[in-house]
């Protein structure tokens, strides 16, 4: 059964959707899943730039490609106001081109608005004024990011136009130093410190949440450990840390840096089972028969201490040869 046919809208139509462009020449009004979307040309798009929300009248197509077109008659909610740039110094101060070729618009950037940015730079820049008829849009520099050929530049430019947050603030970082470091053994809380505990992760992580061992018993199953990094010790609901980390949702792993979840006194510290340092974790310690049947014997929160940090080629290696380095 092939998809559901989807339905056209008739010319003479107010609609509103969202605008989705595919450049400088055209894009489409996006209203439900149950129509198809409606094309607008350029000279019809009004001053909306991608993801904007906005009223669009409907009319005979003229392309000839479409038999219903569109035209924008307002934009209802801009969908961003800050955009990731490459600046360029003109006669009257200068302007910024966006990045994302889906941002079809030029910003003139007033004298004294440039955030002393030169030409070539990539910046971040606030729109205060869109785009007329016969106007192009202004606005201010927010942030310098920096210039082509920079260290990093390419990867501080997808943190800039993801808008992923990346710097902790300073009443956030108080909270996280005053956290106590001081870990000691509490009723309920099981001490597996003994056990031979060992880290797999990459040669150059930081935050190794995760440690495992497994041991043989006398009768042929395998007693295996997983241990969990206990972050619910010092993430409390309604703190400062708790409220972030909900905001960020995840760390973001790149091709040269992590931005963490949780500030670096948990994620590198307090919550990262480093070697040879005691550290609160959640337990799960089971019972493996030879058939790889699994059963659970117990949940726990536990101390644990990691005899040895590996990595993933030394692992690869000993499956490989049967010798660790």
């Amino acid at each position: 059964m092939g998809d559901k046919e989807k339905l056209s809208y008739r010319p003479g139509m107010v609609l509103q959707g969202v605008y989705k462009s595919y450049g400088p020449r055209f894009g489409f009004l996006i209203t439900d899943e149950d129509h198809e979307d409606v094309y607008i040309a350029d000279r019809d798009h009004l001053n909306a730039v991608n993801n904007d929300i906005v009223e669009v009248r409907t009319k005979k197509g003229e392309t000839g490609r479409h038999n219903t077109e569109g035209e924008v008659l307002r934009v209802i909610e801009r969908a961003e106001n800050t955009f990731v740039c490459t600046y360029e110094m003109t006669s009257f101060g200068g302007k910024a081109v966006p990045i994302d070729e889906k941002i079809d618009m030029v910003i003139e950037i007033p004298r004294g608005k440039e955030l002393e940015a030169v030409t070539g730079a990539r910046v971040i820049v606030e729109v205060t004024r869109w785009p007329g008829a016969r106007a192009n849009a202004e606005g201010k520099v927010t942030e310098l990011i920096g210039y082509k050929g920079d260290k990093g530049i390419d990867i501080d430019i997808i943190i800039a136009q993801h808008r992923l947050p990346h710097v902790f603030f300073k009443a956030l970082m108080a909270e996280a130093d005053a956290l106590s470091k001081e870990i000691k053994q509490e009723k309920g809380v099981e001490d597996f410190r003994s056990f031979p505990i060992v880290t797999i992760d990459g040669p150059d992580a930081k935050d190794l949440d995760d440690a495992v061992y497994c041991v043989k018993k006398e009768n042929g199953h395998y007693q295996l450990g997983v241990h969990i990094a206990d972050v619910s010790r010092y993430v409390r609901k309604g703190s400062l840390i708790d409220d972030e980390a909900y905001r960020r949702g995840t760390s973001v792993y790149l091709a040269d840096r992590v931005i963490p979840m949780l500030p670096f006194q948990l994620s590198n510290d307090l919550c990262s089972l480093n070697h040879d340092e005691d550290r609160y974790a959640m337990s799960c310690i089971m019972d493996v028969a030879p058939d790889g049947k699994v059963a659970a014997e117990k949940i726990t929160p536990s101390m644990v201490r990691v005899a040895r940090r590996c990595n993933y080629p030394e692992i690869n290696q000993a499956f490989e040869t049967g010798v660790a380095s």
